[in-house]
């Protein structure tokens, strides 16, 4: 997949406002830091990834993501203590 189609750049500033922003993990392949994170700004099912090629600038996907745990139910990201992050 190429980045590029699917990164833009969101309000950065409002992700540094919050104050209950969490990460939840890193995962690094082929060159590029993936950084999972919640926001008190989303909603409790939603998660967010941040990518950067050097470790210092990170560019926001513009998706919220999800955890299915049904065919309509979703994950409560605000109560996840442990995760592991796989490809």
């Amino acid at each position: 997949m190429n980045n590029a189609t699917v990164i833009t750049k969101l309000n950065v500033k409002q992700f540094k406002r919050d104050k209950k922003l969490r990460g939840l993990g890193v995962f690094y392949e082929a060159d590029t830091a993936y950084l999972y994170f919640h926001s008190s700004l989303d909603d409790n099912t939603t998660f967010r990834i941040a990518t950067s090629t050097d470790g210092r600038s990170f560019q926001i996907d513009q998706r919220a993501l999800h955890i299915n745990t049904g065919t309509t139910t979703f994950e409560d990201i605000s109560c996840i203590i442990n995760c592991s992050i796989a490809p």
